[in-house]
């Protein structure tokens, strides 16, 4: 069921040598570099804080929809997609 929780997430896709950059978890898992984007905050300027200095957002991709569940609570989580341009750390 729908709880009226919706959560918006920043994400960066950085390709660098036909190679997508990608964080590892605590949990051993992978994910792309991101955020969870909180109220007055602007998506692309969350999405940049996750990259080097001098990163740039090439252009923004389509949007993501998925469901997360925690607990009782069934949320969608839109995922905002950016494919950037970015070093590797």
């Amino acid at each position: 069921m729908f709880e009226g929780i919706i959560a918006i997430q920043s994400n960066a896709i950085a390709l660098k040598d036909g190679k997508v950059m990608m964080n590892k978890n605590e949990d051993g898992s992978l994910s792309l570099p991101g955020r969870a984007v909180f109220e007055n905050e602007n998506p692309e300027e969350v999405c940049l804080k996750r990259l080097q200095e001098g990163a740039k957002i090439i252009k923004p991709l389509s949007p993501k929809i998925s469901w997360e569940n925690i607990g009782s609570l069934n949320f969608p989580v839109v995922s905002l997609n950016y494919l950037t341009e970015a070093d590797y750390v």
